[in-house]
């Protein structure tokens, strides 16, 4: 089974990327699929919705099969928007999106440990 997950970028850049530090703002959102825990494929989607309106980058990750998103910070609203469609949020992380990849994947190992 393949989660996807998707990370706000700055530049198109996809794993070399920085994750943009303001979710909404943000010009690209790298998704990433993950197999076994290896990532298999990488795809950069330019952000539509500079100018957004509640909910319309919820719908375009929802639209993209996005399972998981993973960001620094997000609006209240945005990650209640989320739950209701399902989406996972993440929050607190920085870096290079290949970072955040291997750290998320790393909490997840953690937490299968631990069970």
């Amino acid at each position: 089974m393949v989660l996807r997950i998707a990370i706000p970028s700055r530049d198109e850049k996809g794993l070399e990327s920085s994750i943009e530090d303001h979710f909404g703002r943000s010009n690209y959102f790298t998704i990433v699929d993950v197999m076994n825990r290896e990532i298999v494929r990488v795809i950069v989607l330019v952000n539509p919705f500079k100018e957004h309106r509640y909910g319309d980058i919820p719908r375009l990750l929802k639209s993209h099969d996005v399972d998981v998103v993973l960001a620094k910070r997000m609006g209240l609203r945005a990650q209640d928007f989320f739950k209701k469609l399902g989406i996972k949020v993440e929050l607190g992380f920085e870096g290079l999106v290949s970072e955040v990849v291997r750290e998320y994947l790393s909490r997840l190992n953690q937490g299968t440990r631990q069970r």
